[in-house]
């Protein structure tokens, strides 16, 4: 958001269509780290869904998803669409069925924050391993 106007420049949804509370309670970090070589501001945020989300803080576009701990609800996120490309255990649990989803309601992490190191440009995630 542009503070002085309150105009939304860009948003992005982690879990559209959420069935498992995966709600997005954690503190995003705003870091400079290289991506192709190349310096770039991003914001970073693991999710409870069980990804990493690495997006450009100038537009909002989807530079990474990756998994940080167990996840079997979806194969991964399109970089694409930025849409998690669910599978069927997400569908059967929709249906009701009784599947074991991996992470739990709890999350992948939930309220704790994460830790940016600029010398080694590591993040450091406490996470739930729990299904």
């Amino acid at each position: 958001m542009r503070p002085k106007t309150g105009e939304r420049v860009w948003y992005y949804q982690t879990s559209p269509n959420d069935p498992f509370d995966y709600d997005a309670v954690q503190t995003p970090v705003i870091a400079t780290i290289k991506v192709d070589g190349k310096p770039r501001k991003v914001v970073m945020q693991a999710n409870r869904n069980g990804f990493l989300y690495v997006l450009d803080a100038k537009d909002g576009k989807l530079l990474a998803a990756n998994a940080f701990e167990k996840v079997n609800w979806a194969d991964g996120v399109d970089l694409k669409t930025g849409r998690p490309k669910v599978n069927s255990v997400f569908h059967d649990a929709v249906a009701g069925k009784n599947v074991t989803v991996w992470p739990s309601v709890s999350g992948g992490t939930n309220w704790q924050h994460v830790s940016f190191s600029p010398k080694t440009s590591l993040l450091y995630i406490n996470a739930l391993h729990v299904a």
